[in-house]
């Protein structure tokens, strides 16, 4: 039994070390961008947005900008 209690003691002494609860997930030296959208490539156009996470999240922060975005399919060569 007591060997038992050692062992649990154990287990939960290096499970409440090892949590470790702080996440930075800016990184201020080259920044971080999200992006996300469903990309299809039977519909166009496709929607895509890309957003750096350095920047505040305002109306300014959500404009549209001029650009193009290729997909290129590895296996037969083609593009989109």
């Amino acid at each position: 039994m007591n060997k038992f209690l050692v062992l649990i003691l154990l287990i939960i002494f290096l499970g409440l070390i090892s949590c470790e609860n702080t996440i930075d997930p800016l990184d201020e030296e080259t920044g971080n961008f999200t992006i996300y959208g469903a990309l299809n490539v039977r519909e166009q156009p496709n929607y895509i947005r890309v957003r750096e996470l350095n920047d505040r999240f305002t109306a300014e922060a959500t404009q549209d900008i001029d650009a193009r975005v290729t997909l290129f399919n590895e296996a037969d060569g083609s593009t989109t």
